[in-house]
């Protein structure tokens, strides 16, 4: 019986210490793309600038981005933050902090920027 409890007790904490570092403090954030790189984008909100790391993971979603990234792949490439995210978008950031920095986790395309033909 002591070992039984023991064990519970043992995957109890685990699950919570495992579910406290995987949920990190995810933060959002609204501003205008002021930069962007394949590592990077960098946005102006009302009270800071914020540089946020973007990897494969990071899920960009906005008006036609569907479309472009099927038009890279029949290209035989993979669309990057690069193709999809400009200069001056509007943009609504999913992040978390990390001890390596904030990375985003989802950039939400409100407002493109205006592109010329």
């Amino acid at each position: 019986m002591r070992t039984l409890i023991t064990c519970t007790l043992s995957i109890v904490l685990a699950y919570h210490t495992a579910l406290g570092a995987q949920s990190g403090a995810t933060q959002n954030a609204t501003g205008r793309v002021t930069a962007v790189t394949a590592e990077s984008v960098t946005i102006q909100t009302s009270k800071e600038t914020l540089a946020l790391a973007v990897d494969s993971a990071t899920k960009v979603i906005g008006k036609g981005v569907g479309t472009l990234t099927a038009q890279l792949k029949a290209q035989g490439r993979s669309a990057v933050v690069t193709d999809l995210v400009h200069q001056y978008d509007s943009v609504r950031v999913k992040y978390t902090t990390a001890e390596r920095g904030p990375r985003a986790t989802e950039i939400r395309i409100v407002v493109p920027a205006a592109r010329k033909p």
